[in-house]
Order: structure tokens, then sequence, then C-alpha cells
């Protein structure tokens, strides 16, 4: 029998390495698994988990979904030890990884007392092989269609709000003939209440549209700024060493002889002696850490103005010749050469970190982008219509509605040439002509029918 001191949540071990059910924890489990039983996801186990304040098996307030799930597929809590499932193979590295034949691996029935029973155990298994096998078909990928992820933006991008990194995520809007995929980042903290219940952050998600067009804005303001140069180099300037530092500089290299002089008279001294007074020579250490640390200070701000200035005349360069070249795309290289960072605020307001020490934005924000949205997808919407109104079918229908028609034969007669439901027929052809005055509505009694009905007909040049 093989027995092992490092136990799982819900277990501990005693001196013989005997594994003991921890019962206050145990409840948390075998709720969890009832849970999953009577339908709920891990994702609302671990959102139910976490708004009760039940601590993590980490000890955090928040329990992960990935950490639900792990309870829930541990063949430990059936009673079962499967032996060597994660191994260390780079003994340097020392972090264990999955076994995945690395070496040989044991499974020790009956190894403990279970917390679950074995039957109920399997019956779990079935729910989430199942649910992972319907979430796997509904998630089947599809042909990248629309935008593409940036790369280059990721680990750039900090929400303003609380700090967090950005992180990406996509959707798909079905059209008539493919997927459509829009990308979009925000704060990894919103809209997580399953991780970050007592750490949430109220930002909002931002199209990468928005992102790829607010630095391409920010790339045109700063060619045409008459002051981006100069204040980047005033920026610099305060990264400079002033008369003063360089003063202090020089004096602290002075002391500094001068210190190692007394250090080495102190051990000297002390060796005569056959002994030294270890607390007057500790003292002078540290004091010259003190002053070697200060000297550090001033060579990095001295190295760092030299690096700004080079970083800022290359960025001005490269942004001239991109301005001639491609003005407005997003420029990947730029982005990623220089911006350090760029902080996202829930306004849609970006300011942008150079790795020439400076920082800036623009006006621009996320409400304004959202109407441009709005606008650009009204234009479209008019352009199909009038392309529909425009093709040949659209005019057959119109010359057959020369003579009074009801909606149901401009319907079946439309639809023997292309498919168009009643709705969009509606409001794409009939009523934008009704509305112009060259269709008139009437009702009028057919002698197949008993009721008034809409009739439609289109009026001739001479009537209009």
């Amino acid at each position: 029998m093989i027995h092992r001191k490092q136990t799982n949540y819900g277990y501990k071990a005693d001196k013989h390495f005997q594994w003991h059910i921890v019962e206050e924890e145990a409840q948390v489990i075998r709720r969890i698994y009832k849970d999953v039983r009577e339908g709920k996801t891990v994702y609302q186990i671990s959102q139910d988990l976490s708004k009760e304040d039940i601590k993590s098996p980490t000890g955090k307030d928040n329990w992960n979904k990935t950490t639900v799930d792990r309870i829930l597929r541990s063949e430990k809590y059936r009673g079962d030890y499967l032996f060597q499932q994660y191994v260390t193979v780079n003994t340097a590295d020392k972090r264990p990884i999955l076994n995945q034949g690395e070496a040989p691996q044991y499974y020790i029935e009956e190894h403990h007392e279970a917390i679950i029973n074995p039957k109920e155990w399997e019956e779990v298994q079935e729910i989430l092989n199942e649910r992972a096998r319907v979430a796997m078909e509904k998630s089947a990928p599809h042909e990248d269609v629309g935008e593409h992820k940036i790369e280059t933006l990721t680990n750039k991008m900090y929400c303003g709000e609380c700090g967090q990194a950005l992180v990406h995520s996509r959707t798909q809007v079905k059209n008539s003939e493919s997927y459509y995929h829009n990308h979009y980042w925000t704060c990894r903290h919103f809209n997580r209440p399953h991780q970050y219940v007592n750490d949430p952050c109220d930002t909002r998600y931002f199209r990468q549209r928005y992102i790829e067009q607010h630095f391409i804005h920010l790339l045109e303001a700063i060619s045409t700024s008459p002051t981006f140069y100069q204040d980047a180099l005033d920026a610099i300037s305060q990264v400079e060493l002033t008369d003063e530092d360089l003063d202090a500089e020089k004096k602290i290299q002075n002391e500094l002889h001068e210190l190692n002089q007394v250090l080495y008279d102190a051990v000297s001294e002390g060796l005569k002696e056959q002994g030294q007074d270890s607390r007057k020579v500790d003292r002078i250490t540290e004091e010259l850490c003190g002053m070697y640390n200060q000297l550090k200070v001033y060579s990095n701000r001295r190295e760092n103005a030299i690096q700004y200035r080079k970083n800022l005349k290359q960025f001005m360069k490269n942004l001239k010749l991109h301005m001639i070249e491609q003005p407005t795309t997003f420029s990947e290289d730029l982005y990623k050469e220089f911006i350090e960072k760029a902080t996202v605020y829930k306004s849609g307001k970006i300011i942008y970190h150079f790795n020439f020490g400076f920082a800036w934005t623009t006006d621009e924000r996320y409400d304004s982008f959202l109407e441009q949205m709005a606008v650009e997808r009204k234009e479209k919407s008019r352009k199909r219509h009038e392309a529909l109104r425009n093709r040949p079918e659209i005019a057959e229908l119109l010359k057959y509605c020369e003579e009074p028609r009801v909606m149901k034969e401009m319907l079946a007669f439309i639809n023997e040439r292309m498919f168009i439901s009643k709705p969009h027929l509606m409001d794409v052809v009939i009523n934008p002509l009704l509305e112009a005055g060259r269709m008139e509505k009437f009702k009028a009694k057919r002698d197949d029918y008993h009721l008034e009905q809409n009739h439609y007909r289109m009026k001739k040049d001479e009537e209009l």
C-alpha cells in the first residue's frame, strides 16, 4: 500500500500517512457534488460558494471555476488514489507536470475513506461528460470571418479603474452565410462574478475596433501637434541629472573614497590586535552600501535619459514614415515597440505610456465611438436596402403591381423569383414607395372575399 502525507482538500494525514476526513471541508465537497446532480453548473457553484464567504481550498474568498471542476473530477473523493498523476521531470525546475507517459502510474482502490459514494461519483462524471459534449458541439470552430485578434495588445493594456490587465474575448454573430467575429477587451475582474465576487470592477467591454481607432487617432494627433516633441523632451529633462545632482554625485564619490579608506584602516587595525570591532565594520559597510545605492540611482537616471532621447528620436522618425505610407491603419510595429503600457478607463479614455518616459492621450471616448458605429450600421443598412430595391426581381414585382394586388399575391409573386419575408418586403420595398407617393394603398372587396382587404397599386407616371 502506498501512503502519501500530502492530502487533498477534505482530508488530513496522520503521522502514519493515513488519510482522515475533515468533516467541515467534506460538507462543502458533498454539497458541490449534490449541486451538480441537481442541475447546477460549475460556474453557478463557484459563484454561490464565493457569495457565501466559504473559503476556497487555498484560503481565498473567491472560488475559481477550475478549482470546483478539479474537485468534481478527482478520484480521491470516491476513496481511490492515482499515484504519480503528476511528476517532476526537470529537477532544476522542480515544477510538477501532468504525467503523460513520463513515469508509470498506479491506481489504488479504497486507498482511504470516501467522501462521495462511488456510485454517485460515477453519476456526476456522466453528467459532466455530457455537458462537455454538448458544449463542444456548440463551440465548434468556425472560419474567422471579420475582425481578427491583435496579439500585440496582449499584456499591454491595464484597467484604469482597478489596475488589472485587460483580457481578450470574442463573439460570433451568425448571418445568412457564415459567422462574423467581433473582438473585445475588458478588465479581467469585470463580469466574472464566479471568480471575483468580492473584488469586482465596474468598467465595460471595449470593441477592439475602438482600441485600434483610438491609437490611429493618437498618432494623427501627435503628428500634427506643435507641442508633443517639446513636451516629451521636457519630461525627459526631469529624469536627467541637474547641476545639484551632479554636485551631490561627486560629493558621494569623494566620501566613498574616504570611507573605503576608513574601512580598510578599521580592518587592518583589527587584524593587528587579533580581533576587530565588528560593529564598527558593519556600520561602515552599511553606510558604504547606502552610498553605492545612491550612486546607482544617479547612474540609472543618466542611462535612462540617454535611452529615452534615443527612443523619442526613433519614434518620431518611424511615425513620420507611417503617416506617409499608412496613416489610416493600426500600426502594430509602433504600438509594440514604443508603447510600454496603455491605461484604459471606463469612459474609454486611454493614456499611452511611451518607452521614452512620457504619457499622452486624446479626447476620444467610447460613447462617441458607439454613436459612430450606430451611424455606420444605419448607412450599411440603407445601402443594402437600396441594392435590394434595384434588383430586377423587385422591378418585375412593381410592374406586376400596376394592377391592384393584395399582399398575399405580391408575396407569392416575389418568392417565385427570390426569397424575402413579408415584414422585410413591407419595410424595405412597400413602405418606402408608399411614403414617396409612388404606390397607393386602399381597401376594396374582391369577388372571392366578403371582407374588404388592403390593396396595393403602383402609380403610373401620368398619375404622379
